[in-house]
């Protein structure tokens, strides 16, 4: 089964190739590329001492950060690098995976049975369980390279969190399964556990997955690793720490309410793995939305209660497969925790699920179907079904190609550009938020004003607080020749929901601040103009373009007299007076 177990690893690996080479010559995106990359100035200059110092766009995560800022410079700012590290990691994780599906069958297996395929000398493994273990860890090695969920994670240059925090949590997790728990094995699995930590705090539900599913199947031992899953604890309540206090605040959503937001969530991702159709980048499946849609809930939960249902009955019909089965259930569940919304993140203003956020709980997904596809491989070769085994290798490979297939074609929408990007977003989703704010830019970066106002509308209340609605219709505006309109948008200034949105959010405040000038520019005020530029600096000030567009400012107010300097005391309120009532 060697041979077989080669062989179906290089068709995988092929796959991915497949899948995801197409996107390296793609552009990278203005979804959070460019602030988190491409425009962020401690990336660009490679101040990585900047990038320890504290949270930034609402996540600490330092050493991604860093790992950024090496591939910028190394790249000379180019995308094709950045893609490179993407897939390099899915890759990594792909074998990652492999390994901890050959251990998970082995510790779901009778203990009486032979632990590995490749048995000591003098063994004679049930040849009947090699062969199926082989396939099952080939199924399950499948499903995480190529299902289409995962595309938004490796397609997404941003989405190099989601990548490289799952493959220190996974290295992490083997080292501490290891049967000598050595020094270096322990030490491996703390350094890379706080790694993955510092990647993506998303982690932050692996001690627990670790400890329930280790007592579900009784191996390793876990009291040994007590010692070390409480490092983990107190690394995890760290970063949960740091996370809540660089969180803009969520959705305000009713604490009796939050159990029904997770069990959607739950119903939704697992729809999702059976059934990935209307993927999308931004569902808007927010918990203001499910209140007023609850019926929507039913599709998921019946969904999930189908994959209850066949556990179950895979449990009865063998014991110990029963917990490995029953530990790949509560490890997804357990992976997903801290984004199902029983604690508010701030992305749940956008929506409460999300195709990368299932990218490491698609571990435990490989792990059941790794498990069923043994179990029924095993029973068929038991009943006296030669040709059981060749049927599950055939639809084996059946599911690679229909994934092979599907990804390809979700990859061709993160390849295209910003607008393809956006317009496939909003035809997905027409009440995207991020898909009418984004769009809109480009629209009106190109002269297409009418259409950018149209598609960025604005009726609905929330907009009005919002720093990127606020900032792109300002910007929208002054490019369509309405300077009045943008000044009069100025105004909302004064309020302090839209003071904490700039405050929070600042390339959409740098962006606010030059339409301001632009606009006070066009109505002949040049020395308000000039106080929104220094305004501009303080939030970027590396930015040449803003320091351009001050020395030429200072230049015309200052005509023959004594240079100009920005006032020290721009206050929120003082620019908002500056505008014209």
């Amino acid at each position: 089964m060697r041979s077989v177990r080669y062989a179906g690893a290089a068709a995988i690996v092929a796959a991915v190739l497949v899948v995801y080479t197409p996107l390296l010559g793609a552009p990278p995106l203005s979804w959070d590329d460019g602030e988190h990359i491409f425009d962020n100035p401690d990336v660009r200059s490679g101040a990585f001492a900047n990038v320890w110092r504290g949270p930034a766009f609402g996540l600490y995560v330092p050493l991604m950060r860093t790992i950024w800022a090496l591939v910028y410079q190394v790249g000379h700012g180019e995308s094709w690098p950045f893609r490179v590290l993407n897939l390099l990691l899915h890759l990594v994780n792909v074998g990652l995976v492999m390994l901890l599906l050959r251990e998970w069958l082995d510790a779901s297996a009778p203990h009486d049975a032979p632990d590995r395929a490749d048995s000591r000398v003098g063994e004679r493994p049930d040849a009947r369980a090699v062969d199926a273990r082989t396939l099952g860890v080939l199924a399950g090695a499948a499903l995480f390279a190529v299902h289409p969920a995962q595309v938004a994670a490796v397609a997404w240059i941003s989405g190099a969190r989601d990548l490289a925090a799952t493959t220190l949590a996974l290295t992490a997790w083997l080292a501490l399964t290891r049967p000598r728990l050595s020094l270096a094995s322990a030490g491996t699995a703390l350094m890379a556990f706080a790694g993955a930590l510092l990647c993506k705090p998303q982690v932050a539900g692996v001690p627990l997955a670790f400890a329930m599913c280790t007592w579900l199947m009784r191996r390793p031992p876990l009291r040994p690793r007590l010692p070390l899953l409480a490092a983990w604890v107190l690394m995890t309540l760290g970063a949960i720490v740091i996370t809540t206090r660089a969180q803009s605040a969520g959705a305000e959503v009713a604490l009796a309410t939050r159990p029904l937001v997770a069990l959607d969530a739950l119903g939704f991702y697992a729809r999702l793995v059976v059934w990935p159709s209307a993927l999308a980048a931004d569902y808007g499946r927010t918990p203001v939305w499910l209140l007023a849609h609850r019926s929507a809930i039913w599709p998921g939960l019946l969904v999930l209660a189908l994959v209850v249902s066949v556990s179950g009955w895979l449990a009865r019909r063998s014991h110990h497969e029963g917990r490995g089965v029953a530990a790949a259930l509560a490890m997804i569940v357990l992976l997903l925790l801290p984004v199902l919304g029983l604690v508010p993140f701030g992305y749940q203003r956008i929506s409460t699920v999300a195709d990368h956020y299932l990218y490491l709980p698609l571990v435990g997904v490989a792990a059941w179907l790794a498990v069923m596809v043994a179990r029924i491989g095993v029973a068929a070769r038991s009943g006296g079904n030669k040709a059981g085994l060749a049927i599950s290798a055939v639809l084996g490979l059946a599911l690679l190609l229909a994934g092979t297939t599907l990804s390809a074609r979700r990859t061709a929408v993160w390849a295209g550009g910003d607008e393809p990007f956006y317009r496939a977003m909003l035809a997905a989703n027409t009440d995207s938020w991020s898909a009418r704010v984004n769009l809109s830019v480009l629209l009106c970066e190109r002269g297409d004003t009418g259409e950018g106002l149209q598609v960025l509308g604005g009726d609905d209340v929330l907009a009005q607080a919002e720093a990127p609605y606020l900032a792109n219709r300002a910007f929208c505006l002054v490019r369509a020749g309405d300077a009045s309109a943008a000044l009069e948008l100025g105004q909302a200034l004064v309020r302090p929901g839209v003071q904490r949105a700039f405050a929070q959010n600042r390339p959409a405040a740098v962006v606010f601040a030059n339409s301001m000038a632009d606009a006070l520019h066009q109505r002949g005020d040049e020395l308000s103009a000039f106080a929104f530029l220094c305004w501009a600096r303080t939030l970027s000030p590396g930015d040449a373009d803003i320091g351009r567009n001050i020395e030429s400012s200072s230049a015309l107010l200052r005509g023959d007299g004594p240079p100009v300097t920005c006032p020290v005391d721009l206050s929120w309120q003082r620019l908002a007076e500056l505008l014209p009532r």
